[in-house]
């Protein structure tokens, strides 16, 4: 469902897969492409940047069980400072690299500090 150009996806649009999960945002000449919603299978959601069909920049994943992730991956890996929180409601940062989390820290005593720096520089990011 959605937009096309020349019979490729083009604009916006929706794609449902077999298993379920789902697609749905911007594409440029069949790729996804630009701002997108995708549903995996089991409920999780993110929401975000894409970039030749991969989590790419700034997004941030909703999991069924509570949790979320946000950051920024680097064609579809985690890359860098994430901010996760958990099911409870406490929050953590996180470093990846290249998929791998590296380092977790929970937030504490700066966390209203964290959230605000965390937060400015994630607006700066399109």
């Amino acid at each position: 469902m959605g937009d096309f150009l020349h019979g490729v996806k083009h604009g916006k649009g929706k794609e449902i897969y077999l298993d379920g999960s789902f697609y749905e945002g911007e594409y440029n000449e069949g790729q996804q492409n630009g701002k997108g919603l995708y549903q995996d299978f089991e409920g999780n959601i993110y929401e975000g940047n894409f970039c030749n069909g991969n989590k790419h920049t700034k997004g941030k994943i909703t999991y069924t069980n509570g949790e979320i992730l946000e950051g920024l991956w680097l064609n579809g890996l985690k890359e860098g400072i994430f901010y996760f929180t958990d099911s409870q409601g406490y929050k953590y940062l996180r470093k990846y690299s290249k998929d791998v989390l590296i380092e977790e820290n929970k937030v504490g005593f700066f966390s209203s500090l964290l959230n605000s720096v965390f937060g400015k520089v994630m607006s700066l990011i399109k």
